[in-house]
């Protein structure tokens, strides 16, 4: 009788090799990615130069990644998901490359399998200002796009800290000089950056 295959044979998932040493590293990191070398290797018990070598090797195999983030949080914005039910799915690939680079746009998303085509998650500083996104981007506007939408808050007192923190790249599209086709896109955000930031030269 022929064996079935696992998870990462009919997946074909290569096999990330990893020791215990490893195994408790990525323990320490997950709770605090902050932790220093110093600090692993007295909680774990481990010379500071295996953990730094084990640390390495972790990062060298793309299992580990470190990256700056912004602490969102301070702007006080408000965050909703945006569930979109789309017509044309000949359009899906065009709206992904227009809302990734929209001001309000956090992430955007194509869904499988349910009632809507599309999830953008969306930030801005008051729920009612979502409104011109929904009312006024341009895609929006078009009758073949929106066949139906519903908006669901996320509400930031619910969320675990870490999911209040964002790449660098989130301010890339709030400061950027690019032209928006939509109205009063530009203007809404060039008006939470002086809001929010004081240029220093």
């Amino acid at each position: 009788m022929k064996e079935s295959k696992n998870y990462s044979e009919s997946h074909n998932i290569k096999k990330k090799k990893v020791n215990a040493l490893d195994i408790q590293i990525l323990k320490e990191l997950n709770e605090n990615s902050r932790k220093s070398i110093r600090e692993i290797s007295k909680t774990i018990d481990a010379g500071k130069s295996k953990v730094a070598y084990r640390m390495k090797q972790l990062e060298k195999s793309e299992l580990i990644k470190f990256k700056t983030l912004i602490n969102t949080k301070i702007f006080k914005l408000e965050r909703v998901m945006l569930l979109i039910q789309i017509n044309n799915t000949k359009t899906e690939k065009d709206l992904l490359d227009h809302w990734n680079s929209c001001p309000f746009v956090l992430n955007a998303y194509p869904l499988l399998g349910y009632r809507y085509s599309m999830a953008l998650v969306l930030i801005a500083p008051k729920i009612e200002d979502f409104r011109i996104f929904i009312n006024e981007c341009e895609p929006g506007t078009a009758k073949d796009v929106f066949a139906g939408h519903i908006l669901i808050p996320i509400i930031s007192s619910n969320l675990d800290d870490r999911f209040l923190f964002e790449p660098v790249n989130f301010l890339n599209n709030r400061i950027d000089n690019r032209v928006c086709d939509c109205k009063g896109c530009n203007e809404f955000w060039n008006e939470f950056l002086n809001k929010n930031f004081e240029l220093i030269y």
